[in-house]
Protein backbone atom coordinates (compact mmCIF):
# COMPACT_ATOMS: atom_id res chain seq x y z
CA UNK A 1 0.00 0.00 0.00
CA UNK A 2 2.94 2.34 0.48
CA UNK A 3 3.59 2.03 -3.26
CA UNK A 4 -0.05 2.65 -4.19
CA UNK A 5 -1.66 4.87 -1.57
CA UNK A 6 -2.35 8.40 -2.74
CA UNK A 7 -1.28 7.88 -6.36
CA UNK A 8 -3.81 5.07 -6.80
CA UNK A 9 -6.51 7.19 -5.15
CA UNK A 10 -5.68 10.04 -7.56
CA UNK A 11 -5.84 7.67 -10.53
CA UNK A 12 -9.14 6.16 -9.40
CA UNK A 13 -10.76 9.53 -8.76
CA UNK A 14 -9.54 10.95 -12.06
CA UNK A 15 -10.85 7.93 -13.96
CA UNK A 16 -14.20 8.13 -12.14
CA UNK A 17 -14.67 11.60 -13.62
CA UNK A 18 -14.13 10.17 -17.09
CA UNK A 19 -17.07 7.75 -16.73
CA UNK A 20 -15.30 5.05 -18.73
CA UNK A 21 -17.40 2.37 -20.36
CA UNK A 22 -16.01 -1.01 -21.53
CA UNK A 23 -14.33 -0.55 -24.90
CA UNK A 24 -13.74 3.19 -24.43
CA UNK A 25 -10.41 4.50 -25.74
CA UNK A 26 -8.61 6.41 -23.00
CA UNK A 27 -5.28 8.23 -23.07
CA UNK A 28 -3.20 8.09 -19.87
CA UNK A 29 -0.34 10.58 -19.69
CA UNK A 30 2.74 9.81 -17.57
CA UNK A 31 1.79 6.16 -17.84
CA UNK A 32 4.93 4.75 -16.23
CA UNK A 33 4.78 7.00 -13.14
CA UNK A 34 2.86 6.50 -9.93
CA UNK A 35 -0.53 7.95 -10.91
CA UNK A 36 -0.17 6.88 -14.53
CA UNK A 37 0.70 3.25 -13.86
CA UNK A 38 -2.20 2.90 -11.43
CA UNK A 39 -4.52 4.51 -14.00
CA UNK A 40 -3.37 2.17 -16.77
CA UNK A 41 -4.07 -0.86 -14.57
CA UNK A 42 -7.44 0.43 -13.32
CA UNK A 43 -8.73 1.51 -16.73
CA UNK A 44 -7.62 -1.73 -18.34
CA UNK A 45 -9.34 -3.74 -15.58
CA UNK A 46 -12.56 -1.84 -16.38
CA UNK A 47 -12.38 -2.96 -20.01
CA UNK A 48 -11.09 0.28 -21.52
CA UNK A 49 -8.58 0.36 -24.37
CA UNK A 50 -5.66 2.21 -22.79
CA UNK A 51 -3.25 4.36 -24.78
CA UNK A 52 -0.20 4.91 -22.57
CA UNK A 53 1.75 8.11 -23.19
CA UNK A 54 5.45 8.16 -22.27
CA UNK A 55 8.04 10.91 -22.67
CA UNK A 56 10.56 8.60 -24.35
CA UNK A 57 11.32 4.99 -25.21
CA UNK A 58 12.37 2.49 -22.57
CA UNK A 59 9.26 1.71 -20.56
CA UNK A 60 6.94 0.35 -23.24
CA UNK A 61 7.02 -3.22 -21.94
CA UNK A 62 6.27 -2.07 -18.41
CA UNK A 63 3.09 -0.16 -19.33
CA UNK A 64 1.96 -2.99 -21.60
CA UNK A 65 2.35 -5.37 -18.63
CA UNK A 66 -0.12 -3.16 -16.74
CA UNK A 67 -2.69 -3.41 -19.55
CA UNK A 68 -1.85 -0.72 -22.11
CA UNK A 69 -3.01 -1.64 -25.60
CA UNK A 70 -0.96 1.07 -27.33
CA UNK A 71 2.06 3.20 -26.43
CA UNK A 72 2.72 6.74 -27.68
CA UNK A 73 6.19 8.22 -27.07
CA UNK A 74 6.38 12.00 -27.12
CA UNK A 75 10.02 11.98 -28.22
CA UNK A 76 8.77 10.52 -31.52
CA UNK A 77 6.16 13.26 -32.07
CA UNK A 78 3.06 14.76 -30.50
CA UNK A 79 -0.06 12.98 -29.31
CA UNK A 80 -2.21 14.51 -32.05
CA UNK A 81 0.28 13.39 -34.68
CA UNK A 82 0.28 9.84 -33.29
CA UNK A 83 -3.47 9.38 -32.84
CA UNK A 84 -5.16 11.88 -35.12
CA UNK A 85 -7.99 14.27 -34.22
CA UNK A 86 -11.23 13.11 -32.56
CA UNK A 87 -9.90 9.59 -31.99
CA UNK A 88 -10.38 8.88 -28.26
CA UNK A 89 -13.18 9.02 -25.71
CA UNK A 90 -11.26 10.26 -22.68
CA UNK A 91 -7.93 11.60 -21.42
CA UNK A 92 -6.38 11.42 -17.96
CA UNK A 93 -4.03 14.41 -18.06
CA UNK A 94 -1.06 14.45 -15.68
CA UNK A 95 1.40 16.44 -17.79
CA UNK A 96 -0.29 19.81 -18.24
CA UNK A 97 1.20 22.52 -20.41
CA UNK A 98 3.16 20.35 -22.85
CA UNK A 99 0.30 18.06 -23.84
CA UNK A 100 -2.99 19.79 -22.97
CA UNK A 101 -3.76 21.23 -26.40
CA UNK A 102 -3.17 17.86 -28.09
CA UNK A 103 -5.17 16.13 -25.35
CA UNK A 104 -8.25 18.19 -26.17
CA UNK A 105 -7.69 17.87 -29.92
CA UNK A 106 -7.76 14.04 -29.85
CA UNK A 107 -11.07 13.90 -27.93
CA UNK A 108 -14.18 12.85 -29.83
CA UNK A 109 -17.29 15.01 -29.65
CA UNK A 110 -18.59 14.80 -26.09
CA UNK A 111 -15.26 13.40 -24.85
CA UNK A 112 -14.01 13.92 -21.32
CA UNK A 113 -10.69 15.08 -19.89
CA UNK A 114 -9.68 15.10 -16.23
CA UNK A 115 -6.54 16.95 -15.17
CA UNK A 116 -4.90 15.53 -12.04
CA UNK A 117 -1.43 17.06 -12.45
CA UNK A 118 0.57 19.60 -14.39
CA UNK A 119 4.13 18.32 -14.34
CA UNK A 120 5.27 20.43 -17.32
CA UNK A 121 3.54 23.64 -16.29
CA UNK A 122 0.22 25.20 -15.38
CA UNK A 123 -0.31 27.45 -18.42
CA UNK A 124 -2.87 25.48 -20.43
CA UNK A 125 -4.15 26.22 -23.91
CA UNK A 126 -6.63 24.69 -26.30
CA UNK A 127 -8.31 25.51 -29.56
CA UNK A 128 -11.76 27.08 -29.38
CA UNK A 129 -12.77 24.67 -32.17
CA UNK A 130 -11.96 21.75 -29.88
CA UNK A 131 -14.02 23.20 -27.03
CA UNK A 132 -16.98 23.52 -29.42
CA UNK A 133 -17.01 19.71 -29.66
CA UNK A 134 -19.06 19.62 -26.42
CA UNK A 135 -16.07 18.43 -24.42
CA UNK A 136 -16.20 17.99 -20.66
CA UNK A 137 -13.01 19.30 -19.03
CA UNK A 138 -12.50 18.93 -15.30
CA UNK A 139 -9.86 18.29 -12.68
CA UNK A 140 -9.31 16.64 -9.33
CA UNK A 141 -6.77 16.96 -6.54
CA UNK A 142 -6.12 14.77 -3.52
CA UNK A 143 -5.50 17.99 -1.59
CA UNK A 144 -9.29 18.31 -1.30
CA UNK A 145 -9.60 15.02 0.61
CA UNK A 146 -10.32 14.91 4.32
CA UNK A 147 -8.60 12.30 6.47
CA UNK A 148 -11.76 10.19 6.60
CA UNK A 149 -12.25 10.36 2.83
CA UNK A 150 -8.61 9.38 2.25
CA UNK A 151 -8.95 6.35 4.55
CA UNK A 152 -12.13 5.31 2.73
CA UNK A 153 -10.46 5.62 -0.68
CA UNK A 154 -7.35 3.70 0.42
CA UNK A 155 -9.60 0.93 1.73
CA UNK A 156 -11.28 0.76 -1.69
CA UNK A 157 -7.88 0.52 -3.40
CA UNK A 158 -6.91 -2.31 -1.02
CA UNK A 159 -10.08 -4.19 -2.01
CA UNK A 160 -9.19 -3.83 -5.69
CA UNK A 161 -5.72 -5.24 -5.02
CA UNK A 162 -7.13 -8.14 -2.97
CA UNK A 163 -9.65 -8.87 -5.75
CA UNK A 164 -6.92 -8.92 -8.40
CA UNK A 165 -8.42 -5.89 -10.18
CA UNK A 166 -5.40 -3.63 -9.76
CA UNK A 167 -1.97 -4.69 -10.94
CA UNK A 168 0.75 -3.62 -8.55
CA UNK A 169 3.34 -1.17 -9.88
CA UNK A 170 6.99 -2.04 -10.23
CA UNK A 171 8.61 -1.19 -6.88
CA UNK A 172 12.17 0.05 -6.43
CA UNK A 173 13.38 -0.05 -2.81
CA UNK A 174 16.06 2.28 -1.46
CA UNK A 175 17.48 2.57 2.04
CA UNK A 176 16.78 5.91 3.73
CA UNK A 177 20.47 6.73 3.37
CA UNK A 178 20.03 6.38 -0.41
CA UNK A 179 17.29 9.04 -0.66
CA UNK A 180 19.45 11.34 -2.79
CA UNK A 181 20.23 8.49 -5.21
CA UNK A 182 16.51 7.61 -5.43
CA UNK A 183 15.56 11.22 -6.19
CA UNK A 184 18.28 11.48 -8.83
CA UNK A 185 17.03 8.29 -10.52
CA UNK A 186 13.46 9.62 -10.53
CA UNK A 187 14.55 12.98 -11.96
CA UNK A 188 16.48 11.26 -14.75
CA UNK A 189 13.39 9.22 -15.62
CA UNK A 190 15.15 5.92 -14.97
CA UNK A 191 12.48 4.30 -12.84
CA UNK A 192 9.11 2.92 -13.86
CA UNK A 193 6.51 2.56 -11.14
CA UNK A 194 7.30 3.61 -7.59
CA UNK A 195 10.38 4.28 -5.48
CA UNK A 196 10.12 3.40 -1.78
CA UNK A 197 12.47 4.56 0.96
CA UNK A 198 12.83 1.79 3.54
CA UNK A 199 14.18 2.02 7.08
Amino acid sequence: MAALGLVAVTAAEGLARLDLQPGARVVVHGASGGVGSAAVALASARGAEVIAVLPRAGKDDYVRSLGAAQVVRLDAGGLLEALGPRSVDAVLETTGERTFADSTAVLRRGGRLCLVGALTGAELSLSAWDLLQELELTGWSSENLTGDALREHVAQIAELVRGGLLALPEIHRFALAEAARAHAAIERGELAGRALLCA
